[in-house]
């Protein structure tokens, strides 16, 4: 009985006759955790691997994942997970090779990404758990793109070797993404913002990064619109809910009984931040991954989704 009510649960959390589609273009397809069944894609893409599945997350523990995993094992494919040490104790006990880092046991392996094949890939925010992909709310972006993949399998070795991460993937106007790796993450993240021109909007889990928070306070004063959502649950988000609104900005409380989870940056409504890094005081040291994706499709599917009040 619990095993299928737990499988009903997410076609029960998905129903309704308005939920929205995932955006596809030509170069991604952008998902939504709770709008969208994003285990199914990723199921999916597992299901038609014939050599290679590489994961990484923080923590997982998706029974319909894992089912998948173990069948491509079978069929002969190689499987491979990379994991947090700390969420590796909650994680079920696997038949393939799952692999534990503690290469910094005081810092987080944070990282969420998935290539499969060296053509099909995906990163965001989402972890692969039941709470992130059908309670709170992720994102979640699909690539087929075997130079996106290849660059991600570079990155996934460097996190078991401990080796230093790839330089940054390197998108052109056929592929209009760049991917970064710690330690990069942050002084991109900082470079992006003060580029802004017109707006910036944002939606995060954890914002209590001072520098990034007053970057956004000096482009309120010079008239850039600034709004954004934070989760309420994170006590530390308090002072920049309290400081960015009384500087002008437009930022309010996250509307979801659990989690706001994204890590998320807008700006001018053409450039997308996305991935797995929160803007705080900790992030620098942890293994993380972002995107800057230069789309103006790909902004609008965000905001019209997340930030229909502004």
């Amino acid at each position: 009985m619990c095993f299928a009510l737990f499988g009903l649960m997410p076609l029960i959390l998905l129903a309704g006759c308005n939920q929205p589609q995932p955006l596809v273009t030509k170069d991604f397809k952008v998902y939504l955790s709770r709008r969208n069944d994003i285990p199914l894609e990723i199921t999916n893409l597992i299901n038609q691997a014939k050599k290679e599945v590489l994961i990484t997350s923080f923590e997982a523990n998706l029974p319909c994942v894992f089912s998948a995993l173990k069948a491509a094992q079978d069929r002969g494919v190689t499987v491979k997970i990379l994991v947090d040490d700390k969420a590796s104790e909650t994680a079920p006990a696997l038949p393939f090779n799952f692999i534990y880092t503690d290469s910094k046991p005081s810092s987080l392996m944070h990282v969420k990404f998935g290539v499969i094949d060296e053509k099909n890939s995906w990163l965001g925010s989402l972890n692969l758990t039941f709470n992130s992909a059908y309670q709170s709310d992720n994102d979640l972006i699909f690539f087929h793109s075997p130079e996106i993949a290849g660059y991600l399998r570079r990155a996934f070795n460097s996190l078991v070797t401990g080796k230093e991460p790839p330089p940054h993937f390197q998108g052109n106007p056929e592929i209009p993404i760049q991917i970064y790796l710690n330690p990069e993450c942050r002084p991109v993240i900082l470079k992006e913002l003060k580029s802004a021109q017109k707006e910036i909007f944002f939606s995060h889990y954890v914002f209590t990064d001072s520098e990034i928070i007053q970057v956004l306070k000096e482009k309120t004063s010079r008239g850039i619109k600034v709004s954004g959502i934070l989760e309420r649950d994170w006590t530390g988000n308090d002072t920049a809910f309290r400081q960015l609104n009384a500087s002008g900005a437009s930022v309010t409380w996250d509307k979801n009984y659990y989690l706001n989870h994204y890590k998320l940056f807008l700006i001018d409504n053409k450039k997308v931040i996305t991935g797995s890094y929160n803007p705080s005081g900790a992030a620098g040291r942890n293994q993380e991954i972002i995107s800057v994706i230069d789309s103006p499709e790909v902004a609008r599917f965000y905001k019209r989704n997340l930030a229909p009040q502004f």
